[in-house]
């Protein structure tokens, strides 16, 4: 592939996901023979004024020159903490000869509420400094004799002079490690919204939209890639950038009939730095992708109930046809709490959504916050009494299934043995006749086995009462049980 196609894929300066406008070109991020980068909106959202998405704010800049007067949204972020905000590291950093630098107009750089232009124009919030990843670069490489351009480590930080109450805005959490995704979960198909300012179709920015994606492709710390990335795959773009023409070599695109250069099933090789995800267009019913503009916004993905940010639009292919990169915040969450440690507070237990929200390593009712909540206080399985509140009393409750008290002095295992013609766990099911053991290896193996050989082969199921009730009548008339309800 050449440079010059390579030189398609931008970052998204200004807001990756949906296309927000920038003031013009940096090429400090590019190799001169890229295109420039303007941004743009997540193309074919919908408008987003939901409560929940209340902390997808947009890092917007002002002209003080002109009073404020000339003001727009250059970036997206999300509030994952009352005073905290993450955004992508090319919204407020440049290359220098010696590595990242701040932008010289951070200066007049704002954080603003509102789900479009009139509420984020009265509702900014001033900043009191910004961080960016210091490993935060653009290059070229080869790889198998292919020049690659690639961005890694593009992540920042934003904290407020003054915390956001979160009785005004509930932040959403950035997704930490401990319940980090990986390229297998990716394969099961992983869903995920994305959310940013940019500009749309016709446009237009300064609008908060909202679209739904599928994850496609992760390459970091949870699959132990290497740190220098992995190939992505190559991919044909083609379509016109909805903003302007973004080619400073024709040859490589021809006009739309709009007048805007558009791309031409046109190869792109896409490397995905350690720590990065993929969002191809293609694999997504609705066509909705990120475009410029929408830097910095989320890609929100739900475990347990609970929505997390799982990465920050980075950049993608400069019409804006087909590819979105982003950065995983699992695979920063260590360097976030290096500086920000404030960002675990929000952290806090769930008792009931079967996951270990704190990352303590003890979910729901395994966890001491959860001692007293319902469902979780230990239940006296023979007082009569619905101790741990969940509607069941005593045996019939989940908790007693193992007690002594209910299985007249017999101690339980929930796990059935699936070779040893015994009913381990009294379900009434032995060995490969059990639900437990019908996927394992051996029943599968059992099962092939005795089709070749008919009913002669026929699974192990009982055609008697369960155990358990043997049990009890060998144990004879010394033994009373209490009947429980």
């Amino acid at each position: 592939m050449k440079l010059s196609k390579l030189a398609w894929l931008l970052s998204l300066t200004c807001g990756a996901m949906f296309m927000a406008s920038c003031d013009g070109p940096n090429g400090a991020l590019i190799d001169p023979d890229a295109i420039s980068q303007e941004e743009a909106s997540i193309l074919r959202g919908t408008p987003d004024t939901s409560e929940k998405h209340k902390a997808v704010v947009s890092v917007f800049k002002v002209d003080t020159a002109y009073g404020d007067a000339l003001s727009s949204s250059t970036c997206t972020g999300t509030l994952i903490h009352p005073q905290w905000v993450v955004t992508a590291a090319h919204c407020v950093a440049d290359e220098g000869s010696k590595g990242p630098v701040a932008k010289n107009t951070n200066k007049n750089l704002r954080i603003a509420v509102g789900n479009r232009r009139a509420d984020l124009l009265a509702n900014r919030h001033d900043i009191d400094k910004i961080i960016f990843h210091p490993g935060y670069k653009s290059y070229w490489f080869k790889y198998e004799d292919v020049n690659h351009y690639a961005i890694a480590n593009d992540i920042a930080l934003i904290k407020l002079k003054k915390a956001i109450p979160s009785t005004e805005i509930v932040p959403i959490k950035t997704l930490p490690n401990w319940l980090s995704f990986n390229r297998n979960d990716i394969q099961k198909g992983l869903h995920a919204e994305i959310v940013g300012f940019g500009r749309d179709v016709s446009g237009a920015n300064n609008t908060k939209l909202k679209g739904s994606t599928i994850i496609d492709n992760y390459c970091g710390a949870a699959n132990n890639d290497p740190s220098t990335g992995c190939y992505g795959g190559d991919f044909l773009v083609n379509g016109c950038h909805p903003t302007s023409s973004l080619c400073d070599d024709p040859s490589n695109a021809k006009y739309c009939s709009t007048g805007r250069f558009c791309f031409d099933n046109e190869n792109v090789d896409i490397w995905l730095t350690q720590g990065a995800i993929l969002d191809d267009m293609q694999n997504n019913v609705n066509n909705v992708l990120s475009c410029s503009g929408d830097s910095g916004g989320p890609t929100l993905v739900t475990f347990g109930g609970v929505e997390y940010v799982a990465a920050v639009t980075s950049y993608g292919d400069s019409p804006c046809g087909r590819l979105s990169v982003s950065t995983a915040t699992q695979d920063f969450y260590d360097w976030i709490l290096s500086h920000a440690p404030e960002v675990a507070d929000v952290y806090v237990e769930i008792c009931g959504n079967g996951i270990d929200d704190d990352g303590n390593g003890a979910a729901d009712c395994n966890d001491a916050v959860c001692a007293h909540a319902a469902g979780c206080e230990p239940e006296n399985c023979s007082n009569n009494i619905d101790d741990n509140n969940n509607g069941k009393i005593d045996c019939a409750d989940p908790y007693c299934r193992t007690d002594t008290a209910c299985n007249f002095g017999v101690v339980l295992t929930d796990i059935e043995t699936c070779d040893n013609n015994i009913d381990d766990n009294m379900d009434g099911y032995i060995d490969c006749g059990d639900p437990q053991c019908r996927s394992t290896d051996y029943c599968i193996l059992k099962a092939n086995a005795s089709a070749s050989l008919g009913c002669q082969g026929a699974p192990n199921v009982p055609t008697h009462a369960p155990y358990g009730v043997i049990l009890l009548g060998l144990l004879g008339a010394g033994i009373v049980a209490r009947k429980r309800r």
